[in-house]
């Protein structure tokens, strides 16, 4: 505008600079008979001295020189203007400026450190006021006169009084010694006389399986009553009655005895209206598929379950295997099923003997037939010994659902014996499960496991009509056999991660995945969640390391020993190792945080390798096991177990996939790579695409930024990729569907093996998936869907199958049967003619 007014007005620069705005004007419009600059530069002089005087003075020479597009100049003085008032803020702030990420976490080890202390503390003064407390008590009057009594039968070998006469004798000088008594209902009403002192507070445990009227005495000996219980677990039966002969009970059409029910005190304490509150903190389970089902079945979701670092394989978590020529005999046996479990508890002895090991079945019947089994196997093979010996802290078990309640282990195998009959008929007589409280047995029977359950079962739950089941047992057992089977609970998939984090989360990811990190966003399924897992290539089936920010879930903890102590204690001991990023210091100092994350990050990766690596090499993995998988995203090639059966020769020799080729990497190009022209950036996308398409556009955007010499993607440089791309798509030059590109014009994708290229399978195209199954199908064999899946696979080149790949797959298979290019029948899965 001013080289304009020069060149017409013919004054000198500094003459122009100086002259009144109105004259210039008047200038002007005279010598363009009224119609010119004048106005407009009038316009833009008057709102440049009000810019130049106001909030947004730095953004002007900015916008002059053009380095901040005009549509952009809203956003960006609403940001200069926001990051100077929270400068301010944090300045005048003494807690946030003098806020440190290594000092707050001095601090936050050192309230870890004196809170463990504390309660350390405690318990050594509590053993010693209670201490104090005997000597004081055993000095009165009542439990001075028993003592006698009491010291002479202490030393006596024999002839010794019944403990009914030495209670009775000497009760005030025992409760002194011994102030706290566990009993059980019946032994409080043989030993204890109803007529001495009563208890401070009684405690009834495990209170669903106690009937009221044997908790009446002891309620009556104390003043204060504690109960605690599941109402969701097994009710008070009458199994050891029935078993020892004392009761008949009456049987089903198998000959299995049906166990009586009854009201438990616990039912009747929580009808009377006392106060009480539901302990939702699960702690037993370390895979949290192991607990998803009965939490979303039976406690309304409400449970806080904490993730474990396993994302698949390892023989964690809930796994299916499906006994194929299982069948069952009637009155609660299958003894295909029952060998079956025994050959797998026998392989647990002699791979896994470190880890304690139950079995569960659904009747007496089989819990017998595998009893038989395995007693078959040690005396063929008597160097199993040792794991079955009962002197260990966690003995192995065979129990059935009615006696199996208290007990965990490590692994459980379980045993569904129901199936179809030798003449294909399912019948619904599935034992105790079809019974009014069929459901709490099933609860209890499937909550067992710490670290693993495998279910065998001769039926998968899709066998199972709900609508021909009189309870909801039945109902019930074919939601979790599909869970188990495939991770789905109510006709869905089981819930995963939590959704889009917060601002400040997405701002971490868009910076970590910017630098390479493969981050899976909200880990777990219920209650806690990790705000990001870490995973890294070489270590399938586990997180490397675990991401917290101090968002919204960290301060909605009611107490510090709870958002820093005890949660990060269940998760260290579930095996994770969790960094924390602090949201002052992110603002504070980004590029100093992500640089500290990066080498937390890095030592984590050499920690857990070198744990891997120190690992026994070649432990045989449970066979025909896929497990359910909990936590959100694992990584593309985790998986559990030995390859299916058949699974050797699983691809045909006619399905093969070429190898994937890159794109030539080409001369570098000079500059910074913002700065590039939207032509070239253009050119190498498209040249891109010539050879690599279908690809994800983040491995278009690492191929196209490398050609300006840089290693990283930032957020930035992915928005220009991916408006370039939209760009030439407008123009017909190359297809963008979702995240993936495809060339113009191009037929059906071609299958690549993704082996060694570190391509995950999240960032294969879904018309490859749709290709590969296709052309693993065209052989003319049938598959089943388990044997086309590994068979896609290893088309792809991956050499496990976690749940990213299993679900693109299957996607990629129900779209094909629904379309009817698949069909599928009693021989497998088959493209129709």
């Amino acid at each position: 505008e001013m080289a304009a007014l020069r060149g017409h007005v013919g004054w000198p620069a500094d003459h122009l600079a100086a002259a009144p705005l109105a004259e210039v004007a008047e200038r002007v419009a005279a010598m363009h008979d009224g119609v010119g600059l004048a106005p407009r530069w009038a316009a833009f002089e008057s709102v440049r001295a009000r810019v130049a005087g106001g909030l947004a003075a730095e953004l002007l020479e900015p916008a002059l020189r053009g380095e901040v597009a005009f549509e952009e100049l809203a956003p960006a003085f609403r940001r200069a203007f926001l990051q100077r008032w929270l400068g301010d803020v944090v300045r005048e702030r003494e807690p946030l400026r003098a806020f440190h990420t290594l000092t707050h976490e001095e601090r936050v080890a050192e309230f870890r450190r004196l809170d463990a202390r504390v309660l350390e503390e405690n318990r050594a003064r509590l053993v010693r006021d209670v201490r104090d407390r005997v000597q004081e008590r055993l000095r009165g009057e009542e439990a001075a006169e028993g003592l006698p009594f009491l010291r002479r039968q202490l030393t006596l070998q024999r002839g010794l009084s019944p403990l009914r006469t030495t209670l009775q004798r000497s009760y005030a000088t025992i409760r002194a010694i011994k102030p706290v008594f566990m009993m059980s209902p019946l032994t409080v009403a043989q030993l204890l006389d109803g007529r001495t002192g009563a208890f401070d507070l009684v405690v009834f445990d495990e209170a669903s399986q106690l009937p009221a009227e044997d908790a009446v005495g002891a309620i009556g000996r104390g003043r204060q009553l504690v109960v605690v219980g599941d109402p969701k677990q097994l009710p008070p039966t009458n199994f050891f009655s029935v078993m020892s002969g004392t009761v008949a009970a009456p049987t089903d059409e198998d000959g299995v005895p049906l166990f009586e029910d009854s009201e438990s005190i616990l039912e009747e304490f929580m009808g009377s209206g006392s106060p009480r509150t539901r302990l939702r903190w699960h702690y037993r389970s370390a895979h949290e598929s192991l607990i998803n089902f009965s939490n979303v079945s039976f406690y309304d979701a409400e449970l806080y379950t904490f993730p474990g670092v396993e994302t698949g394989g390892h023989g964690a978590g809930l796994s299916f295997e499906h006994v194929a020529d299982g069948v069952y005999e009637g009155k609660g046996l299958n003894p295909v099923e029952a060998r079956r479990v025994a050959d797998a508890v026998v392989r647990h002895a002699k791979t896994r003997p470190g880890l304690s090991l139950g079995v569960g079945t659904f009747n007496l019947r089989q819990q017998l037939a595998i009893q038989d089994e395995l007693e078959a196997r040690r005396r063929a093979d008597p160097s199993l010994e040792p794991f079955f010996s009962r002197e260990g802290a966690e003995p192995f078990f065979v129990k059935n659902l009615e006696n199996i309640q208290g007990d965990e282990r490590d692994v459980v195998f379980l045993s569904v014996t129901y199936a179809r009959d030798a003449a294909g008929v399912l019948r619904y007589n599935f034992g105790p499960l079809n019974g009014e409280n069929g459901w709490r047995r099933l609860n209890v029977l499937t909550t067992r496991a710490r670290r693993a359950m495998r279910v065998f079962s001769s039926m998968r739950g899709d066998e199972i009509n709900p609508t021909q089941a009189a309870s909801q047992g039945p109902r019930l057992l074919r939601e979790f056999l599909l869970y188990a089977e495939y991770g789905r609970l109510d006709g869905g998939a089981a819930p995963t991660g939590a959704g889009e984090g917060s601002p400040f989360e997405r701002e971490v990811q868009e910076e970590l995945a910017a630098r390479g990190v493969s981050l899976d966003p909200q880990v777990g399924v219920a209650g806690y969640r990790i705000d990001f897992g870490v995973r890294d290539d070489e270590l399938s089936g586990r997180y490397v390391c675990g991401i917290e920010c101090d968002g919204v879930a960290y301060h909605a903890s009611e107490t510090a020993r709870d958002r820093d102590r005890l949660r990060q204690q269940v998760l260290e001991r579930r095996g994770w190792t969790i960094h924390r990023l602090w949201s002052t210091d992110w603002f504070k100092d980004r590029e100093g945080q992500v640089a500290r994350l990066l080498e937390l990050i890095e030592q984590s990766r050499r920690e857990a390798r070198e744990a891997a690596a120190r690992e026994q090499p070649g432990e045989p993995e449970e066979e025909t096991v896929r497990p359910v998988e909990a936590p959100a995203a694992p990584d593309a090639d985790a998986s559990a177990g030995e390859p299916e059966p058949g699974e050797e020769t699983a691809v045909p020799a006619a399905a093969q996939a070429r190898p994937y080729t890159f794109a030539p990497a080409g001369a570098v190009h000079p500059g910074d790579f913002g700065a590039a022209p939207a032509s070239e950036v253009g050119r190498a996308v498209a040249e891109v695409v010539a050879v690599e398409a279908p690809l994800h556009l983040a491995d278009l955007a690492a191929r196209v930024v490398a050609r300006w010499g840089s290693e990283r993607v930032g957020p930035r440089m992915m928005q220009r990729v991916r408006e370039v791309a939209e760009a030439l798509a407008q123009r017909g030059r190359i297809v963008l569907r979702g995240e993936f590109v495809h060339a113009a014009g191009a037929g059906e994708a071609p299958v690549r093996s993704r082996a060694g290229t570190k391509i995950p399978a999240e960032r294969i195209a879904p018309e490859e998936y749709r290709a590969a199954v296709l052309a693993v199908l065209r052989t003319g064999d049938g598959l089943d869907r388990k044997t086309l899946t590994a068979s896609v696979r290893r088309l792809f080149g991956f050499g496990r199958t976690g749940a990213t790949l299993e679900a693109a797959i299957g996607s990629a298979i129900d779209a094909l049967l629904a379309e009817e290019t698949l069909g599928e029948g009693s021989t497998g899965i088959r493209v129709r003619e």
